[in-house]
C-alpha cells in the first residue's frame, strides 16, 4: 500500500526516530516535532500499526478538527483495509455502527476522544487500549482547546500510575516550540526534534512593489503591466505568474466578505483578459481547463445546497474561495477540485489554514492584520507551511503582503518563534471539571488519590504554580453544588459522584453549564408545552454562542414574533423572551447578559424548528438572515448536544424527558421530521433522498 502512493523508503530522520529501540521495544511515550510536509505523520503510523497487529491493543488517534477527522479516516481505512484492521472515524453527531467494541482504530476530535476515553473507565476497560496519538500536541496552549487535551492527558497519565495493569503509550506530534523538553518531561516521554523539510520554504514579504526575504533584504522588484489597469497590491500579477508556470495559488484572507470580493474581482480580470486576445489572455486559456471546470459546477449543482450564484461566476474561470460560510459539501468539492488542479487559485480565511491538507506552489497572505490584530505566529506558521507541495514542487514560496506602515508587524511575523506552552488548568473553574471527571468514573476517591492526579498535571511542573489551592477550591465547589459527597466510614472516608455528578460525566458537559441545564430542564418539567416542537428544540439549542447565529435581525425576530401561532408564543413566554426586549432592541438599545442569551438561542431555535419541518437550507437562510455554513454548523452542533442532553436525563432518570429528547439527535443531523427516522438508519441516506423514498412508499 506504501509502494501503491509513492513512499519506497524513509527519510533519515524518520528512520533515526523510530530506531529508538525505546519507543519501539519498551513501548516508552514519545514527542517529536517536525516542520510541516517533512512527512510526520509517518513515524506515528508505523507505531500504530505495530500497537494493532503485535500488541492486539487498540489505538486512538486524536485531530483538531472534524474536516481533518474525516480525511484522516478515509487515508486509513484505505490503508489499512486489507490486514482486517476496523478504522471508524468519532466526530460531531456521527458513531459508527458497533461503537469502539467494534473498532480497532478509532479516528476521534478532541471532545470525542475525552468521551471514549470516560466510557473506557467507567467500564473499567481501559487496558484495552494500547496507544494515544495525538496530532498537534502544540494546542496544548489554545486557550479553548488546549484544556481538554491537557485535561485527557493527565487523566491517561493518572491512570497509566495509578493501576499496573494499564499501559498507554502517548505519542505526540507537535510544531516547533521552544519548550518541548518540559512537554516531554510531564509525559515522561522520549523526545526528537529535526528542522528538515523535504521541499525547502522560502518565505517573503512585499512592501509596495518590492519582495523582501525574511530577513529583509531586497530580491526583486516588481515591473508595472500595462494590462492589468486595477491591480491593488500586485495579487493579480502574482496569481497570473504561478499559473503560467502551471502552479496553485492560494490566498489568505480576513474576512469572509474580502474571499468573496477578491474572488470576484479576480475572476472578473481573468474574463476580460481571456476575452481581449492579451498576452496574458493567451497564457490563461492554456492553463485553464473547462472540461474540468464544467466538471466541478456539475459537482456542486448536484450537491445538497445546490450552486451558489457567486460560486458560479468566480469557479467558471478557475477561481473559488473557501470559508464557514460554505456547507461542508461545497468546502470538499472545492478542496478536491483544487487538489486536482481544476482550481487555479482558491482564497480562503485562516479556518483552512490549521485543517485541511491542500498545499500550493504560492501561499499569498493577504494582510499581516487579522481582525485588526497582528496575525498570530501559530497561524502564520501554519498557512505558510502549506506551500509546495511534496513530490509535485521544488520550493513552496509564501508572500506576506503588507503597506508601508505595517513594515513592524511584518518584521515580527518573518522573526517570531512560537510561544511556549504553559499550563491551561491554573485557575480553579477549569480543575473543576477535572476532579469530577475522575472521581465520578470512579478512579479517585480519597486525598492520596488527589495528591497523585494533581502530580500528573503539566501544572505541577511549574514550581511558582499553587496547585494545592486550586485543587482545594475546586473541590468545595463541587461538594457545594451537590456534584459529589463526601462518606464517611470508620476506616476511610471518600468522595463519590452524585446522579448530577455522573450525568455531567455521561454528557461530557462542563460542570457549570450541567447547573445550569439542570436548573432548565426542572423548569421544563415542571411545566411544558407541547402542542408544538418548539420548547424541546429550545431545550437542545447549544448555550454557546459560538454555535448559534451570529448576528439577529430584530426585524425579522419581531415579524416572525407577530405571525407566531398562540402555542409557539407560549414558549417564548416561559423562557423568557420578551415582547419589549426586541422592540427596544429594533431602536439599537441591546443590553448584553442573560435576557440576549435567551433572544438569542431562542431565535436560533426557531431555525432549527423549520430545518426539522423540512424546510429547505437556502430558505431558512434567507429568512433568518445568516450564511448557509452558520446553519448547517448550527445543526450540526444542536445534534450533538441533543446527544448530550438526552444522556444527561438518562442518568438522572427523567425518562419522559429522555424519550422526548432522544428523538431529535437524529432528525436535527438530517433535517427531517419523525416519519423518515427509520429510514434513515441506512447509512448511504440523507434527508431528501430518504423523503423522495417515502413518497414513492418505501417507509421503513
Amino acid at each position: 500500500k506504501y509502494t501503491a502512493r509513492g513512499v519506497e523508503r524513509m527519510f533519515p530522520w524518520q528512520m533515526e526516530c523510530l530506531s529508538n529501540r525505546l519507543v519501539t521495544q519498551e513501548r516508552r511515550n514519545l514527542v517529536y516535532s517536525a516542520p510541516t510536509s517533512a512527512g510526520k505523520t509517518f513515524v506515528a503510523e508505523v507505531l500504530l500499526i505495530k500497537t494493532v497487529l503485535e500488541k492486539q491493543k487498540k489505538v486512538i488517534f486524536i485531530l483538531p478538527f472534524v474536516s481533518v477527522v474525516r480525511e484522516k479516516m478515509y487515508y486509513f481505512q484505505d490503508l489499512l483495509s486489507d490486514s482486517g484492521i476496523r478504522v471508524e472515524g468519532f466526530m460531531g453527531g456521527n458513531v459508527p455502527p458497533g461503537g469502539f467494541a467494534a473498532t480497532h482504530v478509532a479516528i476521534a476530535t478532541i471532545e470525542k476522544a475525552n468521551s471514549l476515553v470516560n466510557r473506557l473507565m467507567e467500564e473499567k476497560d481501559l487496558s484495552s487500549l494500547g496507544a494515544v496519538i495525538i496530532d498537534e500536541l502544540h494546542l496544548l496552549g489554545d486557550p479553548n482547546r488546549g484544556y481538554l487535551l491537557e485535561l485527557l492527558l493527565t487523566k491517561l497519565k493518572y491512570m497509566t500510575v495509578h493501576n499496573d495493569d494499564i499501559n498507554i503509550q502517548l505519542i505526540g506530534m507537535s510544531a516547533t516550540l521552544p519548550n518541548l523538553p518540559l512537554l516531554a518531561k510531564w509525559l515522561g516521554a522520549e523526545l526528537y526534534k529535526t528542522e528538515f523539510r523535504p521541499i525547502p520554504l522560502n518565505e517573503y514579504c512585499k512592501i509596495e512593489a518590492n519582495i523582501y526575504d525574511n530577513k529583509l533584504n531586497l530580491v526583486r522588484k516588481l515591473s508595472e503591466l500595462q494590462e492589468l489597469e486595477t491591480d491593488v497590491d500586485n495579487i493579480l500579477q502574482l496569481c497570473i505568474e504561478t499559473i503560467g508556470a502551471s502552479h496553485s495559488v492560494l490566498i489568505f484572507c480576513p474576512t469572509k466578505k474580502w474571499c468573496e470580493k477578491l474572488a470576484e474581482q479576480i475572476a472578473a480580470t481573468f474574463f476580460k483578459l481571456g476575452r481581449e486576445n492579451t498576452k496574458l489572455g493567451e497564457i490563461l486559456k492554456k492553463e485553464i481547463t473547462p472540461e474540468l471546470i464544467h466538471e466541478t459546477l456539475e459537482q456542486l449543482k448536484r450537491s445538497p445546497s445546490g450552486l451558489d450564484k457567486i460560486l458560479k461566476n468566480t469557479i467558471s474561470f478557475g477561481v473559488a474561495f473557501h470559508h464557514a460560510g460554505l456547507t461542508m459539501d461545497e468546502r470538499d468539492i472545492i478542496e478536491g477540485s483544487f487538489r486536482t488542479g481544476s482550481l487555479r487559485v482558491l482564497i480562503a480565511t485562516s479556518t483552512l489554514s490549521s485543517g485541511v491538507n491542500l498545499p500550493a506552489r504560492r501561499v499569498i497572505i493577504r494582510s499581516p492584520l487579522f481582525g485588526g490584530s497582528p496575525l498570530n505566529t501559530l497561524t502564520y506558521k501554519q498557512m505558510i507551511g502549506r506551500a509546495g507541495r511534496m513530490g509535485k514542487d521544488s520550493a513552496g514560496e509564501s508572500i506576506l503582503i503588507c503597506k508601508p506602515n505595517e513594515r513592524n508587524a511584518a518584521t515580527s511575523l518573518l522573526s517570531a518563534a512560537l510561544d511556549p506552552i504553559e499550563s491551561c488548568l491554573n485557575d480553579s473553574t477549569l480543575l473543576i471539571r477535572a476532579l469530577l471527571e475522575a472521581v465520578a468514573s470512579e478512579v479517585l476517591y480519597t486525598y492520596e488519590d488527589l495528591e497523585l492526579y494533581i502530580n500528573c498535571t503539566l501544572l505541577s511542573l511549574n514550581e511558582q504554580s499553587d496547585v494545592r489551592t486550586f485543587s482545594n477550591e475546586a473541590m468545595k465547589f463541587l461538594l457545594d453544588n451537590e456534584f459529589l459527597l463526601l462518606q464517611t466510614t470508620e476506616r476511610e472516608s471518600r468522595w463519590v459522584a452524585t446522579p448530577l455528578g455522573k450525568a455531567c460525566l455521561a454528557a461530557s458537559i462542563p460542570p457549570r453549564e450541567g447547573l445550569f441545564l439542570f436548573e432548565e430542564l426542572q423548569k421544563a418539567r415542571r411545566c411544558f408545552v407541547l402542542d408544538t416542537e418548539l420548547h424541546v428544540i429550545y431545550l437542545v439549542t447549544p448555550l454557546s454562542s459560538g454555535c448559534q447565529i451570529g448576528t439577529v435581525d430584530w426585524m425579522t425576530f419581531h415579524e416572525l414574533w407577530n405571525a407566531m401561532s398562540e402555542s409557539e408564543r407560549r414558549v417564548g413566554k416561559l423562557v423568557g423572551v420578551e415582547e419589549r426586549f426586541v422592540l427596544s432592541a429594533i431602536r439599537g438599545v441591546v443590553k448584553p447578559g442573560k435576557s440576549l442569551n435567551i433572544h438569542r438561542r431562542f431565535y436560533s431555535a426557531l431555525a432549527l424548528h423549520d430545518l426539522v419541518k423540512e424546510m429547505p437550507l437556502h430558505a431558512v437562510c434567507k429568512k433568518y438572515g445568516c450564511c448557509r455554513g452558520v446553519l448547517q454548523t448550527l445543526q450540526q452542533s444542536a445534534a450533538t448536544y441533543a446527544g448530550m442532553v438526552t444522556q444527561f436525563c438518562k442518568q438522572l432518570g427523567w425518562d419522559c424527558m429522555e424519550l422526548l429528547v432522544n428523538q431529535f439527535q437524529t432528525r436535527l443531523q438530517f433535517g427531517v421530521c419523525r416519519e423518515l427516522l427509520d429510514l434513515l438508519r441506512l447509512p448511504m441516506l440523507n434527508g431528501l433522498r430518504a423523503r423522495s423514498l417515502y413518497k414513492q412508499g418505501i417507509e421503513t
